[in-house]
């Protein structure tokens, strides 16, 4: 029971799926971080299964990208994408590490959050509609790599502050054991991508290496750690250039 309450938080706390109440408290959390990969099960799913509802339905391929471009933000409540765009505020403010946590905390939304998100989705449009049936698995599949990358940094960065939520996941889940549970999912995806799509999962995965990278090395220079803000801007950007990589790599070598 202890596993399923941490598997229901997780679902409740990164899907709007409606889920049973489980209290807030240690016990419940100590394993959440294992289970965040199947809230990008249930947005991959959803994606892969209306691209081709969709073509049965004929729908234009304008309209069919407008809708897969939402439907992330739909499913999660936007919760990544909130942190996306509180983390391009503080970064925009190009101000000492104490002065971009507090621009990131204002419930305000500055200007470069508003750019950023703008650009965010036009580009996510854009790639939706030039993904084809060939790619299309696999950009589902990137939702799912995509939360076990954020869930693995959660368990190997260091926290930028001792509040917030990711603060608490942190401090109580049991970082060892899920790093290692986090570890496995991400061999055992990797392994059945590099079996079944080959090039595309070539793609996928250095496209996504060098995003993580880059995650580290961004959010100890500006932040000290990564915050909960953070993880969320690395999600969004990750999934963006995983999909855009599948996308160039079918024009140029698949």
């Amino acid at each position: 029971m202890k596993i399923l309450r941490n598997m229901v938080m997780a679902l409740s706390m990164y899907t709007k799926l409606p889920m049973p109440r489980v209290e807030w408290k240690e016990e419940n959390m100590k394993y959440m971080l294992f289970f965040f990969p199947l809230a990008g099960v249930l947005v991959g799913t959803v994606i892969v299964g209306l691209w081709f509802l969709f073509d049965l339905l004929g729908m234009g391929i304008l309209l069919k990208s407008a809708l897969l471009a939402v439907i992330p933000l739909l499913l999660t409540g936007g919760i990544h994408m909130d942190g996306f765009m509180d983390t391009l505020d503080g970064l925009g403010s190009y101000g000492e590490k104490e002065k971009k946590l507090e621009i990131m905390k204002d419930p305000n939304t500055g200007a470069f959050a508003v750019i950023g998100y703008g650009i965010y989705l036009l580009v996510m449009f854009g790639i939706f509609t030039e993904v084809s049936d060939k790619t299309i698995v696999m950009v589902g599949i990137g939702y799912i790599y995509s939360r076990i990358l954020s869930g693995l940094s959660v368990t190997m960065f260091s926290c930028s502050k001792t509040s917030g939520l990711l603060y608490l996941f942190a401090s109580t889940a049991q970082k060892e054991k899920v790093k290692i549970g986090l570890l496995i999912q991400g061999v055992l995806l990797e392994i059945f991508m590099l079996w079944f799509f080959f090039p595309q999962a070539v793609v996928l995965i250095i496209g996504a290496s060098i995003v993580f990278i880059y995650y580290w090395w961004m959010s100890k220079k500006n932040f000290g750690g990564i915050t909960g803000d953070v993880a969320g801007f690395f999600l969004q950007l990750v999934e963006l250039v995983m999909a855009f990589c599948l996308v160039m790599g079918d024009k140029l070598w698949f």
